[in-house]
This record gives structure tokens, C-alpha cells and sequence, in this order.
């Protein structure tokens, strides 16, 4: 196979001659020369670096030194902002606690005292048993503590916390709705009313016949109603005759005040109307109708409580239409409505097919003292802390006006001419087109129908 053959002059050095079989039978020399000589010298490994235990100590010491300030520096904020947290928790439970009880004193003491009349605002719903203002003025807030939806950092020292509610309405349909509360640190957690800064730059969007002034927070809400009014005053102008100018503003307010006093009762197949009784409404400078911000009084955490708001919204500007066109345009600006007004708007807005209850009841339980139609005409204030007086002219004006003759158009008659009117008879007598006589002996007879077949002594 192979021969070792020496060179001349170089004895130390072999030179292997490799041979292999070719096709043919004969050898092909093929030479590759050794990777080292014989007296190369064997290569030798390196020696390992050795750790000793002490080395191991030090190296883990100061990887654990690391790791403990690295979970240091991300551990403190953390547990600072549990402590915030479970701090202001507390807070809020109590003054649901306080709220329940009806214990306006103790809810005054978790308030910040420099906001004098938002602290009293707090303490007069916590005298009703309230923890937070009504969302819509025909909800009854559910006796239970509301729930904390959310915590946020609003400035280096405020916390806002979002806390949801339950409410009912007469029908017992449960919505919730959400308020945003914040909590300012000075020396303790105090509950404070809303900063500016939530609030945003005020500003206006503007329809062919809604204007809407409000905050930036409650953007996304303009967005939406500005079509769904404009949509809804337009049916409603066409129904009743509106000027081609006919403009109806909307402020959406930063603040909401309720008062103390108890709260009228309502009754589950009363109009939408009477539900959202008393409307906000100033004539001058400019005709506008004033409604809290969603963010003042509470919004809606289901589409089913979004819907409820945006159609409580609009029946106020319905009512303010028909304000409007009654007494500002019909020449008497100095004039207000009443009950039988109030019944009219309701009557109205089942024509428009915006409010489907049908108004043909009295109320269900026993009105302790009836009043007169006279007494009823006369009652031009504190008309919506009064609904058995709407209810009661409701049922009167259904009954008067259940006259299958009179022709569509005469609820829109009777709103034209409202403001002038002196007495109730001459009213039905200028919308109906009849006489002062006839108009007497049908208020008549619906009152004996409505007494059980006696009218009440004028």
C-alpha cells in the first residue's frame, strides 16, 4: 500500500508516498504532505481560570444587591399607589355608608369645607338618602352602596374615582349610571367637587334649529345629539308651525343643585313629561334650556341608560318648543305655563309619536285635596312639584277633548293660543273654535266624570 522512503540530506523527515488503484488496474501516486514534522512539539492546553467559594460568594452578593434595588425602585410606587388606592376606598365607603343612613353630618366631614356650596349640595342629597345626585329627575337611586368602577391619577394630588350606582324608574326599570369623584390630599383624603381642568374648554355645535354649548369632555355626547335634535325639532316645527328662525340652545352645565325638600312621587304609566318634571328654562337674553352634564349628575354605563338620556333630553327640548311658542312668540314673554300647559305638552308629544304612554289615567293613588279647574289654571309655579295637578288636568283635557269632530290640528291650536288666555274656558274656546259656553259645559261634564258623577264646588 505504501513504503517509507528517506530523503537524502533530510534523515529526520519521512515523506509518505500514497498510492491508489486506478480504473484501469495501475496505481495513481498521489502525495499529501504530514500536518507536522516529527519533531514538532505536542501542543499543550490551557489551564482553566478556578473560582474559589469566596469568588462565588461576592459574584452572588452582587448580582442579589442588584436584583433587590431594581425591585426596590419598581416596588415603591407600586405599593404607594395600593396604599392611595386603599386609602381613598375607604373614603368613598364611607360617605356611601353616611349617604344611606341619612346622616348629612358625616358626609360633611369627609367633604373639603372650602367649597361651601358644594358641600352643602352633598349634605342636602345625603338628607334624602342620596349619594350622589339623580342622573334623570324621574330616577330613584337603589338603596345600596354604589360600586368603584375606576381609580386614576388626575394631578400629582387628586384622585378621581369613578363610582356606579343603580336607579329605577317608576316602571322599577334598573339602570346604572356612573359619577366621576375626586379626592385631593391635604394632611388626609377630602372628597372635592370636579377640577376645571375635567371640564375642558367650553364650546358649540351648532344644528339647523339646535345650538348645544358644553364642556370637551362631553364631546363624544355633542357629537351624537346634535342630529338626533336637530332631527326631532324638525318633525316637531312641522307639526306646529315654527318661524322659519325657530332656534331652541341647549347648555350642557358643569353643576347640578337638587333641592332638599322631599321628592315628588311618580307613577309608572305617568307621561315622559311629567317624569322630568320641573324643566330649566331661561328666556332672556337668549331662549335656552339648561340640562346637567352627564358628567355633573351621572352617565350612563349601558346602551339601555344611554338611550333613557338622550330621550329625557329630548322631551325638555319639546317642552321648551312649545314654551317657546306659546308665550315668547305668542306675545306673552312674562307668562308661565301651568298644569293644564303641562298636560298639553304631554299630549303633544304622544301626537309626534315621541312619547308612546297614552295620558288617559288620573293618578293611582287618591289626590287628598282636588283642585278646581280655576285653582289649577291659576297655579302658575312649582308646577312639577305638584304632578297630581298635571295628572288630574291631564285626565280633564283627554276627557274634554275626546270629541271625534275636532280635527287634528287642535292640540296645535290650543298651544298658539295659550299665552293670551284669561281663564281656562276662554282658552278651549279660542283653540276649539267654540263658544265660551259650550267650552264651560264640557270642563263641566269631564269633571263629574272624573268625581264620579259630582263636579267639585268652584
Amino acid at each position: 500500500m505504501g513504503q517509507p522512503s528517506a530523503k537524502p540530506g533530510t534523515p529526520d523527515l519521512l515523506e509518505w508516498t500514497i498510492t491508489e488503484a486506478s480504473p484501469d488496474g495501475e496505481a495513481a501516486p498521489l502525495s499529501v504532505p504530514l500536518p507536522f514534522t516529527a519533531s514538532s512539539p505536542t501542543p499543550v492546553a490551557k489551564p482553566r481560570p478556578k473560582f474559589d467559594l469566596w469568588s462565588w460568594v461576592f459574584w452572588a452578593a452582587a448580582l442579589g444587591f442588584v436584583g433587590w434595588m431594581t425591585a426596590g425602585l419598581w416596588l415603591t410606587p407600586a405599593l404607594s399607589w395600593q396604599r392611595t388606592r386603599s386609602d381613598v376606598a375607604r373614603i368613598v365607603a364611607q360617605e356611601e355608608r353616611a349617604a344611606l343612613a341619612k346622616q348629612p353630618e358625616a358626609v360633611t366631614k369627609l367633604s373639603d369645607a372650602y367649597y361651601q356650596f358644594w358641600a352643602e349640595a352633598q349634605a342636602l342629597r345625603a338628607r334624602n338618602g342620596q349619594a350622589a345626585p339623580l342622573p334623570l329627575p324621574m330616577l330613584r337611586p337603589v338603596p345600596e352602596a354604589g360600586r368603584i368602577q375606576s381609580f386614576a391619577t388626575f394631578t400629582s394630588d387628586t384622585i378621581q374615582v369613578d363610582v356606579a350606582r343603580r336607579f329605577t324608574t317608576p316602571e322599577g326599570i334598573p339602570y346604572t349610571f356612573a359619577l366621576s369623584q375626586f379626592y385631593r390630599f391635604d394632611g388626609k383624603w377630602w372628597r372635592v367637587p370636579a377640577p376645571e381642568q375635567f371640564w375642558g374648554d367650553k364650546t358649540s355645535r351648532s344644528g339647523q334649529r339646535i345650538t348645544l354649548n358644553y364642556y370637551a369632555v362631553d364631546e363624544a355626547l355633542a357629537a351624537e345629539l346634535i342630529p338626533y335634535l336637530d332631527d326631532l325639532l324638525a318633525r316637531a316645527c312641522a307639526a306646529w308651525r315654527c318661524s322659519n328662525e325657530f332656534h331652541i340652545t341647549l347648555n350642557l352645565t358643569s353643576t347640578y343643585y337638587q333641592s332638599g325638600e322631599a321628592l315628588p312621587s311618580l307613577s309608572p304609566d305617568d307621561p315622559l313629561l311629567l317624569m322630568m318634571l320641573p324643566p330649566h328654562v331661561s328666556r332672556w337674553p337668549d331662549y335656552v334650556v339648561h340640562f346637567p352634564s352627564p358628567h355633573a349628575a351621572g352617565y350612563p354605563v349601558e346602551a339601555s341608560g344611554k338611550t333613557l338620556f338622550k330621550r329625557a333630553i329630548a322631551i325638555q327640548i319639546l317642552f321648551a318648543a312649545a314654551d317657546r311658542l306659546a308665550f315668547v312668540e305668542g306675545g306673552q314673554p312674562d307668562s308661565t305655563g301651568n298644569a293644564f300647559f303641562y298636560a298639553l305638552v304631554a299630549r303633544l308629544t304622544v301626537n309626534l309619536d315621541f312619547d308612546q304612554s297614552a295620558p288617559t289615567h288620573l293618578a293611582a293613588e287618591p289626590v287628598i285635596a282636588p283642585l278646581t279647574t280655576d285653582k289649577m289654571w291659576g297655579l302658575r309655579f312649582q308646577v312639577g312639584r305638584r304632578p297630581e295637578s298635571v295628572r288630574q288636568a291631564l285626565a280633564l283635557l283627554n276627557l274634554v277633548l275626546a270629541d271625534h269632530n275636532l280635527s287634528a290640528g287642535t292640540d296645535v291650536e290650543l298651544l298658539h293660543t295659550f299665552g293670551a288666555a284669561p281663564g281656562l274656558a276662554d282658552w278651549l274656546s279660542a283653540g276649539m273654535g267654540i263658544s265660551p259656553t259650550e267650552a264651560e259645559a264640557r270642563v263641566e261634564l269631564a269633571q263629574r266624570q272624573l268625581n264620579g258623577g259630582t263636579a267639585p264646588s268652584p
